[in-house]
């Protein structure tokens, strides 16, 4: 009997075309080493097609709250989101590979200050340099829509095509006090390639992406005593840079983007191991009009503002079979991106930025009857950060280096229910800080009357120099997640986890309300697998 299981197992292993036993594909459930696979995978999904994954669908309703000090001050002092989201990928009998995820959310900000925009900031950066903000604080409430699709299907015994659709749509609004925003975002990415293989185990792919995206941004006052420069702490301003500011023409505009991106694929594929390196390049050109009363997007006269990022992006993955229930990972991702903003009734760049992230992780997946025992990884990453406003002649620059690791056990409680706890931890180590304002003498002489000048300073205090301080602050983040599995009923396999995390600096700061500031996290998750 043993004799005929390994032939049995032989004549799979020489028929599957993906190179791995079928008893061995996985899914993402109750594991982060192949849902980290997954997400960097995006990048090119005709990796999906050499992965050890078998088809699933996931399905479940999230809620995440945080809060607390350690942060950027143009993000909201507490956040809280809640929704719904599902993804999955399904291989048919005719080599046809679908895959896609949709998400439903809706949050809440709370003291959201000196942000119009439409995003939050992220490593010192905004989307835009460019962006409506003001004084006084304010409660948001969002909705936000994502749904990305594709299709992967074999033309021939050498080719495969992919063809992709990714849409977002969200709306922002600012209700509860003067001024009253109203943000409404749409983008549409299409992605189309071709793969060939090139030997028995080697493949090849080229993908493009083209996409638009329109923002409006409407800004209105209940009170109009509330619009008027010496309420500066309720009039809004065109935040320019990093600490130039402008009167706007109007209160509300609207922004008109273009991106197109490239993407080169190797794969090699062998009996127990995968190799994927992808090489990517993106360009958007980001328009911002004066007002939102435009007729002709392309009238150069009604722009405000033109932001150019480009990105060159590397990423790869070394995956191994050690053995029937064991896996071996070393992931790799790296990525720069440069832009330069031009306000167009200045005639010249007023502001540049450049960002550099570098993270390498190693990953260990134990698995029992096609469940993950033990889910161990170990990383390090690494950010370099830089912005320099011409106008105003200031510059940040900060770079940090980032141990990380997380473990996990899955521990048997009954026949029909397994705890999953699980810890990682991050150090966020300062390597380098350089932080220039030489026009910060002036807010010492600044008059009364002088209400753009009060404006400026106002954002030197609660921005600038508390910003400047949190990214050369060395600090440490925990977490613990606790889950639970309920094992398979009529094919429904269902997770359910909390968890919790902590972060805060290992010194004190000084331009912060607490000197030892933290920010906390807690989610909540169901997840169905079928």
């Amino acid at each position: 009997m043993k004799r005929y299981r390994f032939l049995r197992i032989c004549i799979v292993m020489c028929c599957v075309n993906i190179g791995w036993l079928n008893a061995q594909e996985f899914t993402p459930a109750g594991n982060t080493f192949f849902s980290d696979i997954l997400t960097a995978e995006k990048i090119n999904p005709f990796n999906y097609l050499y992965l050890p994954v078998k088809n699933y669908t996931e399905t479940g309703l999230f809620y995440t709250a945080e809060g607390g000090g350690f942060k950027d001050a143009r993000i909201p002092s507490e956040m809280q989101d809640f929704g719904l989201q599902t993804n999955g990928i399904y291989k048919n009998e005719n080599g046809i590979l679908f895959y896609g995820d949709l998400s439903i959310t809706k949050s809440y900000y709370k003291n959201l200050k000196w942000n119009l925009s439409y995003q939050l900031p992220e490593n010192g950066l905004m989307e835009d340099p460019h962006y409506f903000g003001v004084a006084r604080p304010g409660n948001w409430s969002n909705q936000d829509y994502d749904i990305n699709g594709g299709i992967l299907f074999p033309i021939n015994d050498k080719w495969h095509a992919l063809a992709e659709v990714n849409y977002n749509l969200f709306n922002k609004y600012r209700n509860d006090r003067d001024p009253r925003d109203q943000i409404t975002f749409n983008e549409l990415v299409f992605n189309a390639g071709l793969n060939y293989q090139l030997t028995a185990y080697q493949y090849v792919s080229l993908k493009g992406s083209y996409g638009t995206t329109d923002i409006s941004n409407k800004t209105n006052y209940t009170n109009s005593n509330d619009d008027s420069p010496k309420n500066y702490k309720r009039y809004i301003k065109w935040i320019t840079g990093y600490g130039s500011f402008s009167n706007p023409f109007w209160t509300s505009t609207m922004r008109n983007y273009h991106q197109v991106g490239i993407t080169l694929g190797y794969t090699l594929e062998y009996e127990t191991y995968n190799i994927n390196l992808d090489v990517g390049y993106l360009q958007k050109k980001q328009d911002t009009y004066k007002n939102s009363n435009v007729n002709n997007k392309h009238n150069e006269q009604d722009f405000f503002a033109e932001y150019e990022p480009e990105t060159y992006s590397l990423d790869g993955l070394i995956l191994k079979r050690q053995t029937e229930n064991s896996h071996l990972k070393l992931q790799f991702s790296g990525l720069h991106t440069k832009a330069g903003n031009t306000l167009t009734n200045q005639g010249g760049q007023s502001y540049s930025a450049s960002i550099t992230k570098v993270n390498l992780l190693f990953g260990y997946l134990e698995t029992k009857q096609g469940k993950s025992v033990t889910d161990l990884g170990l990383g390090v990453g690494y950010t370099n950060s830089e912005q320099k406003d011409v106008l105003e002649q200031s510059r940040l620059n900060f770079s940090f280096v980032k141990p990380e690791f997380y473990a996990m056990k899955r521990i048997e409680i009954n026949p029909n229910l397994d705890f999953l706890p699980k810890v990682s931890g991050q150090v966020n180590i300062s390597l380098n800080h350089q932080f220039n304002y030489p026009n910060a003498s002036y807010f010492n002489s600044i008059q009364d009357k002088d209400f753009f000048g009060l404006t400026q300073k106002l954002f030197y205090e609660e921005v600038t120099l508390p910003n400047s301080e949190l990214f050369s602050a060395s600090n440490w983040q925990s977490s613990i997640d606790l889950g639970l599995n309920l094992k398979s009923i009529q094919n429904l396999d269902t997770y359910f986890s909390i968890k919790g995390s902590y972060q805060e600096s290992f010194s004190n700061l000084q331009y912060f309300n607490n000197a030892t500031p933290n920010r906390w996290n807690f989610s909540a998750s169901l997840k169905v697998y079928y």
